[in-house]
Formats: structure tokens, sequence, C-alpha cells
């Protein structure tokens, strides 16, 4: 992760609590005590290019002359990580920070304050919570926490008519609103059992799911909010497929073998049989099927004959999986993860490949800890893109992460 860089700032005007306005202090007034301190908190000033400004208001008849130090302590609301920033003796009579390089967009903070006076007296102000509106660096990430339990840990994404959804193991079923909101569908009709995997296509206003402990193919109608159970397939039952579409033609693969669905015969076509090192992961772009396989490699599928190219190699760290997500024929792998122990291992590099021109670039690394969180899906709009992983060890915290490509930070 990246290091941490703070800037204090002492500000040398005064901001009165009761009006706003510059006032001069009065120089004989008492001096700052722990039971006046005790009741002030901090506040959100302002927004800058340089971060997010922490201030601390002094009424004009106090003074800060026995304050020794002064220190902000913060950090996100449920972590138990937190950051103190100390300060040399304050020039003025209110007591400003700002936060550099160490804010991330979407994520409620607590704060307080601390101030040392001469005769080595600590006190602390009240809690403060703000959520943070930017990153600092500046990040293409901002998240968003679903307070409500969705379920088993691993999501599948999926767009339908250039809308996300998500979709977990347990069926629980979401769309991603524009503001990183899940709201809740009906649940995909599971037989029974729970952690399951999902293979999906999409073709027009419909999703076509097939879960892997049954052989029936099930389709979602994304303006009705239905489901409706289109009989058995042909496909195996517990086995793992992924799916994907192009030219409104959809196909379900696994290693071994290639499928084309016919909508007007509700069947599928085998195309081709291989030998493929496992997939782990697959994305797509208007005109073409990728899959990444477990060394890394990744495969072009060739719709005509039902096999697969091989077009590139990912650069970054490796572990048992990765996201991936498209837009604008760029795709962006990485935050490679292994939550099944033991080897318990978490990357946090991000690689932008063009698939125009086969070039790698890497990003600025993802913003925060997802240590606890065993499985992360993935989901991409023409314009945006998100990571869905919900934390296991904490009830009601799936965490939403939208990505704006806007907003792209190089390494």
């Amino acid at each position: 992760m990246k290091k941490i860089l703070i800037l204090i700032v002492l500000v040398t005007t005064f901001i009165s609590c009761e009006s706003g306005q510059e006032e001069t202090p009065v120089p004989n007034g008492p001096l700052i005590s722990c039971e006046y301190f005790s009741n002030l908190k901090p506040t959100v000033l302002d927004y800058n290019e340089k971060g997010l400004n922490i201030g601390l208001a002094i009424e004009a008849n106090m003074q800060t002359a026995n304050v020794k130090s002064y220190s902000i302590t913060y950090g996100v609301v449920g972590d138990l990580k937190k950051r103190t920033i100390e300060s040399t003796q304050p020039l003025a009579d209110n007591l400003n920070t700002i936060l550099l390089d160490s804010l991330v967009c979407g994520l409620e903070y607590e704060i307080k304050a601390t101030i040392t006076t001469t005769d080595n007296t600590v006190c602390t102000s009240k809690l403060e919570y703000f959520t943070a509106l930017k990153s600092f660096i500046p990040s293409p990430w901002c998240a968003s926490i679903f307070k409500n339990d969705t379920g088993y840990d691993r999501s599948f994404g999926v767009s339908i008519n250039n809308k996300p959804y998500i979709i977990f193991q347990n069926n629980s079923f979401y769309s991603v609103e524009d503001e990183s909101v899940l709201t809740q569908k009906s649940p995909f009709p599971l037989s029974g059992n729970t952690g399951v995997e999902y293979g999906i296509f999409t073709i027009g206003k419909y999703g076509y799911f097939k879960s892997s402990d049954s052989t029936d193919l099930y389709r979602y109608d994304s303006e009705t909010n239905n489901w409706e159970n289109l009989g058995t397939t042909n496909l195996y039952n517990y086995t793992k497929y992924f799916g994907g579409q192009v030219n409104d033609i959809g196909y379900f693969f696994d290693t071994r073998k290639s499928y084309r669905y016919d909508v007007s015969t509700n069947s599928f076509t085998q195309l081709s049989s291989y030998v493929e090192e496992e997939f782990i992961n697959t994305f797509q772009t208007n005109l073409n099927i990728y899959a990444i396989n477990k060394n890394f490699e990744i495969r072009r599928f060739n719709t005509s004959t039902g096999s697969w190219e091989y077009k590139a190699t990912y650069p970054g760290n490796k572990s048992q999986s990765v996201v991936s997500f498209v837009i604008n024929n760029k795709v962006y792998i990485g935050l490679a993860h292994n939550y099944h122990y033991p080897g318990h291992e978490s990357f946090y590099d991000i690689y932008e490949l063009n698939l125009d021109t086969n070039n790698w670039k890497q990003l600025a690394s993802f913003p925060y800890a997802y240590d606890n969180a065993w499985g992360i899906g993935s989901v991409s709009t023409t314009n945006n893109s998100y990571i869905i992983y919900r934390n296991p060890f904490t009830a009601f915290s799936t965490f939403v992460w939208k990505f704006n490509p806007l907003e792209i930070i190089y390494k």
C-alpha cells in the first residue's frame, strides 16, 4: 500500500463558532482547558487540491498559549487501525490540519483531536464522523458499503442491456444503481444448494443463467424482474461453466468443451473439444470473449471454431484468482487473491491491457485492504465498472467499488 503523506497546516486566521466571521482573540482571556476542549469536535472545513481540511474552532476569549502539542487521530469506522498526526505548538487560536494522501473516497471516517498542555495534561475532543468525498491521492475508485447481508461470499457480475447486476453464490440477486447502491431483485430459483457457480450470457433484455447444481437453463427478464425455467439442457451437472455473448449469440464453455446457444430451439450445440488450463476468470468486449487461465494467460475465444487463441500474459502479481473488467476496449486485470487456507494472499496491483495494441500499463494500486474478502465479483457497463465483495467476518458489509475511467492514475 502507498505510504501516507501528511501535511500539517497551521491557519493564522480565526473562524468563530458563533458567526463564522474572523475575529481578534482577546489576548488576556483564559487559557484553553480540558473541560473546554472535551466539548469541542473537529469539523470538515473544505476539500481542495491539497486534501481534506479539518478544523477545530476556538472561541475568541480562549487562548492556546498553554498548548504544547496538538494531534489528530483518524481512521475508517470499524477499522482498528487508526493514524495519529502530530503538529508542533500552534501559532494561532485555530487548530487546523490538512490530511493529504490518506483518505479513500466513499469510506466513513471517525476523527478526534488531542492537545497536550504545558503542564503535560492530555485533553481529548469529541468524536466526529465524515464520509470522504474524494481520495487523496486522486483515485478512480470510490466505495459504497451495502449494509444488508448479501449472503454467501463469492459473486458474479453480468451486464444486461448495459445495466449492471450481481448474483451471489447463495442465489441473492441485485442490480447496481448509479451511486453504487445495490437494489435487491428476485432471487435466482436455486434448487436447494448453496455455494454454487453460475455461467451467464445475455441476449437483449434477457440474462441466461445456469447454476452448477442443475442442468436447467433459466432466463431472467430485466424489464419484468421475472425468472423462467427454460428446461433441461445437454450441459453437465456439477460443472463450472463460463458464459459470454457476441452478436446476440450466447456461448457456454469450460476447460474441455464449448457450446453455442440457439434461441429459436432453446438448445446448445457443441462447437469444439480441447484441453485448456483451468479458467479462473473471463471478460469480454462487444466483439470478443476472453478467458484467463490459472497460468494467467489470456485466451481469446474463436466463435467460429469454439477454440482458444493466445492473446497475452498478465504481468502482475499472481495468486489463485483475479478480477477483470472492460471499458473502451481496454481490460483492467488485477487484485490477485487467494482466500482458501492455507496460503492466504492479497495483492493490490492492477494493470491495463489495450486490446488493440496488446500493451500493458500499470495503474496506481487499489486504495484499501480487502484481506477478509473470500471472493471478488466484477461487472462493467459502457462508462463504469464495479467490483463487489463481502467481508465474511463482519455482518452487513458488502463493499461496492465504482471505477471511474476518467480518473485513472498510472504508476
